[in-house]
């Protein structure tokens, strides 16, 4: 199992992505850039940043920050820990103050059917938790 926010994970996401044709079929003709930042880390780095971005039906998990992301959600580590493992939601994170959600955030009313297909993606991506 890969380590969460591992380069291993990066590329086990990309995998669950491609495979997932329901996803591949929600994101055509959808063009998004999705950030996430992640604080709190231990040892000597802060705070680490991947995205996603969709295009057109092919999506793909990228290590570092976006250029110019859509929409950014930022975590404390624990909590993005906790969503990965599909041990809490996005929105339940988000409700109980623990996900802060920046930029255009009209982004998670026209493709929440496509929100679900990614939880489906890190659903299928279990994580070495330790």
């Amino acid at each position: 199992m890969p380590r969460h926010l591992s380069d291993q994970w990066i590329d086990a996401l990309n995998a669950a992505a491609g495979a997932n044709e329901n996803l591949r079929d929600r994101t055509l003709g959808v063009h998004l850039v999705i950030e996430q930042v992640v604080t709190d880390l231990t040892g000597s780095v802060e705070e680490a940043r991947w995205h996603v971005t969709i295009a057109d039906g092919e999506v793909g998990f990228h290590s570092g920050p976006a250029g110019t992301p859509d929409i950014r959600f930022t975590t404390d580590a624990a909590t993005a820990r906790s969503i990965a493992a599909g041990t809490t939601t996005a929105q339940s994170a988000f409700t109980h103050g623990q996900l802060q959600v920046g930029g255009n955030t009209e982004v998670l009313l026209d493709h929440h059917d496509l929100m679900g297909g990614l939880g489906d993606v890190f659903s299928a991506v279990a994580i070495d938790d330790d």
